[in-house]
């Protein structure tokens, strides 16, 4: 006899697996800014546009079983958007720290009516949505083969209080995406100090349109410590589309800055970077005035040192741990700043905020840690 307690956790199973084999489809921006285009056409165009639109921006759930092509993105052909096969994906993708790998792998390319039988086929069998015949396709089609790509975004790096202002929320394109989604798009101004007040030092790439919306950004640091002959930094890249990201990562390669090799806030990861092509491990820092109330989140460089005068990549003594989403300046609570908990042992740094040493040692990379405990 099935309890209820085991009812319950067998339910509980089923809402997990059921979860697991659900997925999302995803537009790049300029494929996206077309369909939109097309929303206020009167009749069957603008409604096949607001559905297809609609499934992407409002994330849309359906069985991974049922999408097939994905990925959608805009053509030199005014008929045909290039997709990524689903299944094509590697299985350890993971979207917050490579957002950008399926814009860059091997696509196909396919005639845009049939990417529309296709997405609003989906909305039919899983929602009931409004059924269209060839004609309305057809229409939809011819209209889409007449708009325009948006070529009207362009690049900016900002400084100082312009910082604070692209970080506001009611100045991003859309709320979707790791842009929408980041911890500090709703702060206030006063959180922002240590990027407004070391315009020197920090400056902000924003990706934006003709009504200076934000689809794309990233801080750009003047770096003081780094692992390789090059000066300037470009940190995690949050964006409205993961498409956005492969733009701002062009850039940087154009400026042969270097840049966040995985775009997450880890700590394991903050040492790792790409270089003229090249992965590099290290350390970096920057000199700044940090003597402020209220501290951002910090992706990379989330440790100032005791006085206040530099953010780094990998913690010294006693320094302060940059990962409170309220604006706090603490030390880590696992080890309060001093990053060993027994110094005696390679393998026991704090797993809280000492990981970036542990990644710099299994690649070799030796830091003053490294050498204390070999002496030792």
């Amino acid at each position: 006899m099935v309890t209820k307690y085991e009812s319950f956790l067998l339910e509980n199973i089923k809402n997990k697996l059921s979860l697991l084999l659900e997925g999302y489809l995803y537009g790049s921006g300029e494929f996206l800014f077309k369909i939109k285009g097309l929303m206020s056409v009167e009749g069957s165009v603008g409604q096949i546009a607001t559905c297809i639109y609609n499934t992407i921006d409002n994330e849309r759930w359906f069985s991974d079983s049922n999408i097939k092509q994905n990925y959608f993105d805009i053509t030199d052909s005014d008929d045909k958007v290039s997709f990524l096969q689903n299944d094509k994906l590697p299985d350890d993708f993971d979207e917050e720290d490579t957002p950008s790998l399926p814009y860059e792998m091997s696509r196909n390319e396919i005639k845009i009516g049939r990417i529309a039988k296709y997405i609003l086929k989906l909305n039919v069998d899983n929602i009931g949505s409004t059924k269209f015949n060839d004609r309305d396709i057809e229409l939809f089609v011819n209209a889409y083969k007449a708009s325009k790509v948006d070529n009207t975004k362009e690049f900016k790096l900002v400084s100082g209080d312009d910082i604070s202002k692209y970080y506001k929320i009611s100045n991003y394109y859309s709320r979707n995406g790791s842009l929408g989604n980041s911890c500090m798009a709703g702060e206030s101004k006063k959180i922002f100090k240590i990027y407004t007040k070391n315009p020197d030092k920090v400056k902000l790439l924003v990706y934006l349109d003709s009504d200076d919306k934000v689809h794309a950004r990233a801080l750009v640091w003047k770096l003081d410590t780094s692992p390789t002959d090059c000066v300037y930094f470009m940190d995690r890249v949050y964006a409205n589309s993961d498409s956005d990201v492969v733009k701002l990562i062009n850039f940087a390669k154009e400026k042969d800055w270097m840049y966040k090799r995985t775009m997450n806030g880890h700590v394991s990861t903050a040492v790792e970077f790409i270089y003229k092509n090249e992965v590099v491990y290290g350390e970096i820092g920057v000199e700044v005035n940090g003597d402020f109330s209220n501290y951002p989140y910090l992706d990379t460089l989330p440790f100032l040192s005791k006085k206040k005068n530099k953010l780094t990549n990998i913690p010294k003594k006693k320094s302060y741990f940059l990962h409170s989403v309220d604006g706090e300046c603490e030390r880590c609570e696992d080890c309060g700043g001093d990053v060993i908990i027994q110094p005696y042992r390679e393998d026991e740094f704090c797993g809280e905020c000492g990981e970036g040493h542990e990644t710099l040692a299994k690649h070799g990379v030796e830091t003053k840690w490294n050498k204390k405990i070999k002496n030792n």
